[in-house]
């Protein structure tokens, strides 16, 4: 759903009355992708412009060298566009999405971006989320703080049985807990428009309901997804 930004305007009046007046800006996008793509960015940039909306794009590209500092101020400058945007446009030049970018897609669906894509990822957008929820979930640990530095060594001792954990008593690395705790708010699908759902799922606090919300393959059992062909799983059957 599209946040209505509004500006306040202050309107001089004759009589030297100063009244107030909102003015609706149209939709922001973010672009995101490999610096790289140069030409794509232009691209994006000239097209949604004239479409009406507001463009937001990278601050350099690969033909200018920046330090490493410099890198991770423009990194987490890029993070903060996104914040500001109604929507995400992932410039996948060649379904190409290196590690900024993933990080970026990342960030975007925990902020509860949507998300439109210059190609589409093979089978849907759907199937690619999932193929790629563990790398996203790390990610998205990493953005919600969830993942502290220099904690992977320690230990959680389990309340209660887990699947795909342990069994209560069960002392548990951190590092497990968090591909775990990351990959379940992908499962479960919190990443859709209209999910409030928090991104990261803590063992300490969950429910711990095993159900996915992706329908499941009556051969493999694996979760389907909607494709150009149907409903599909990831093994290539089709049908419910």
């Amino acid at each position: 759903m599209k946040r209505v930004h509004q500006v306040q305007e202050v309107e001089i009046h004759e009589d030297g009355v100063r009244k107030m007046r909102r003015i609706t800006l149209p939709t922001i996008v973010c672009l995101c992708g490999s610096t790289r793509f140069r030409e794509a960015f232009e691209t994006a940039n000239f097209e949604e412009t004239l479409a009406g909306n507001i463009v937001l794009t990278v601050g350099h590209a690969d033909s200018i060298e920046i330090t490493a500092e410099q890198k991770e101020s423009l990194d987490s400058l890029h993070l903060a566009k996104i914040d500001l945007a109604d929507e995400v446009l992932v410039l996948n030049v060649d379904r190409y999405v290196g590690d900024s970018t993933m990080s970026e897609i990342a960030y975007a669906l925990w902020r509860h971006k949507p998300l439109r894509w210059l190609e589409k990822p093979l089978g849907s957008v759907e199937s690619w989320i999932f193929n790629n929820r563990l790398t996203l979930g790390r990610l998205v640990a990493k953005h919600s703080g969830f993942v502290r530095e220099g904690a992977e060594e320690e230990t959680m001792t389990l309340d209660n049985d887990i699947k795909g954990l342990g069994k209560a008593g069960d002392k548990v690395p951190m590092s497990k807990l968090w591909d775990w705790s990351a990959t379940k708010g992908f499962e479960r699908g919190y990443h859709r428009e209209g999910r409030p759902d928090e991104p990261v799922i803590d063992p300490r606090t969950a429910s711990l309901r095993e159900s996915i919300t992706a329908p499941r393959c009556s051969v493999c059992g694996e979760p389907q997804f909607d494709t150009d062909s149907g409903m599909s799983c990831l093994n290539g059957h089709g049908g419910a």
